[in-house]
């Protein structure tokens, strides 16, 4: 933050304090009887317009406090009865405070004489005003929590449909599609078993990608079998190029779908495919994720954008809590994947 806004910060900051206090002022005013006639009348107004204000922005401290751990619209009864006891204790201190200040006005002042002078029913008047008056930022902040979670629902939504969208105009892509017909045209010829075979599972392919692209989530063997068959296209495509293990022993839990195609894409993308030296691709579990591990083989004039990376970043951080991990030792580039339980 710059010092122009840092400066207009404080100066809304001492208007809204000006107000507040004028506010109260006027309003202890009138209720005085408009009977300022002496020195005492001007000190007890005084006490009574600064105890005031200190209720305001006590209640407005409260409808504030906890409200990320307590958040309205998940623990709406818990904040409010939080909310409640804490404007209780807090009346509770500024009536004893009041009552103290205006003692010293009188001669023969004394603790035991602060005491001595409350009185429950003033102290319940005040709660039972401050309650009406504190309601309506209970209700604000409410509100204010509220659109901000449909707003944020709704940014959601839409990241997750434009990344449906990406998704399947990624797949889609001339080049996707150039390379692999171009595959295919060649196998005809040779192989038409192999040829049939590869359409098969170019068709399997492109099935999961429109069966899923409104799915949040699929079980780690749908991926699995996805994964299968695309990378049986760059098998073909590849050869003995690259080398991929499996060591993936439990099958249960939810993934992101076309998150591990998209991981073994970006390996493809980054890193040399030679049959003199193969690319080791492996996929593996531990702990909680799923592992993603390829030895570096790196390319040279490759455009490193990160969006893939960040896409499915993303993704994750709406479903859950755990980060996904990335490591690069120089010698081999690690993608760890939480699994959704």
């Amino acid at each position: 933050m710059n010092s122009a806004a840092i400066d207009e910060r404080k100066q809304n900051q001492l208007k809204g304090i000006i107000q507040v206090f004028l506010a109260c002022l006027i309003i202890n005013f009138f209720t005085r009887g408009m009977e300022v006639v002496s020195l005492k009348d001007v000190y007890f107004l005084m006490v009574s317009t600064v105890t005031s204000m200190m209720i305001w922005y006590g209640c407005a401290f409260v409808s504030e406090a906890y409200k990320d751990e307590i958040p309205w619209t998940e623990k709406p009864y818990l904040r409010l009865g939080l909310s409640v006891t804490a404007t209780a204790i807090w009346v509770l201190f500024v009536y004893l405070l009041t009552n103290f200040l205006w003692l010293l006005a009188y001669p023969n002042y004394s603790i035991g004489k602060v005491f001595r002078n409350l009185n429950f029913r003033d102290y319940i008047f005040t709660f039972l005003i401050t309650i009406m008056i504190s309601s309506f930022l209970y209700g604000r902040g409410f509100f204010l929590e509220w659109k901000a979670k449909f707003q944020e629902s709704e940014k959601h939504k839409e990241e997750k449909l434009l990344y449906q969208y990406e998704m399947l105009r990624n797949q889609v892509n001339p080049h996707f599609l150039f390379n692999n017909l171009s595959v295919l045209s060649n196998l005809v010829h040779k192989d038409a078993d192999l040829a049939e075979a590869f359409i098969a599972k170019f068709a399997n392919v492109y099935r999961y990608v429109l069966d899923s692209r409104m799915k949040e989530s699929v079980s780690i063997q749908e991926e699995l079998n996805h994964l299968a068959d695309y990378l049986f296209l760059m098998k073909i495509r590849f050869g003995d190029g690259f080398n991929f293990e499996n060591s993936v022993n439990n099958e249960n839990g939810m993934i992101l779908p076309m998150t591990l195609q998209m991981l073994i894409e970006n390996v493809f993308k980054h890193n040399n495919v030679s049959k003199l030296e193969p690319l080791n691709i492996h996929l593996m579990q531990h702990d909680n994720y799923l592992v993603v591990q390829n030895k570096i083989y790196k390319r040279n004039n490759v455009e490193v954008s990160g969006i893939g990376l960040e896409n499915i970043k993303e993704r994750y951080r709406h479903l859950t809590d755990q980060p996904i991990i990335l490591e690069n030792d120089g010698e081999f580039f690690t993608v760890k994947i939480p699994i959704i339980s």
